[in-house]
């Protein structure tokens, strides 16, 4: 059997894990949230915790997000302590999965699964629109939320990928993720 990932990406706030759900849910897939994956591995006892405690000793997850978001050196930082342990753990439950089709959903998953991925969506929206819906989810300071997304914005995007527009209308919504499973998938 050929197994097929499909990778959801998107800025902060724009939808992706929405979007990710309601993709999983059509396909009857199972869906990997990175995010989800990055805060099991960050519990006291995990390996990003160590990761960040020897980065950004003493520092919050609110301070260590600005700090990442506004320079350059602290993320390169962030990414050779996390990374690792985050693919390696990505990978194990990809390998576990036994289903012909998996949704992995994650900001980064570009960097940390490259060459898995075999169809990129990315999940789009206005920014104000982001940055509302970050501000609403995080208690992050607004201008941590901006750098945040500016950040994600100016990663390089693999290609070849679909969009899908998310601007907080379900149906909407759910129209955009009927016409990628039947241009794409079927």
């Amino acid at each position: 059997m050929v197994r097929r990932v499909i990778g959801i990406i998107g800025a902060i706030g724009s939808g992706k894990t929405t979007a990710a759900r309601l993709l999983a849910e059509q396909l009857q897939a199972p869906l990997i949230i990175a995010d989800d994956v990055a805060r099991e591995l960050a519990q006291p006892d995990g390996p990003l915790a160590d990761a960040l405690l020897r980065v950004f000793p003493g520092l919050e997850r609110t301070a260590i997000a600005h700090r990442i978001f506004t320079d350059p050196q602290a993320m390169q930082a962030l990414a050779a302590a996390t990374d690792p342990p985050m693919i390696a753990e990505l990978q194990r439950r990809l390998q576990q999965c036994a289903a012909p089709l998996v949704l992995v959903e994650g900001v980064n998953l570009p960097t940390l699964l490259p060459h898995l991925v075999d169809i990129w969506v990315e999940v789009i929206t206005a920014e104000e629109t982001a940055l509302a819906r970050a501000a609403a989810a995080h208690r992050w300071p607004p201008a941590t939320i901006r750098a945040c997304w500016r950040w994600q914005q100016a990663q390089p995007k693999p290609e070849p990928r679909h969009t899908i527009a998310n601007d907080g209308d379900p149906a909407a919504l759910r129209v955009a993720i009927a016409a990628f499973i039947a241009a794409t998938l079927s």
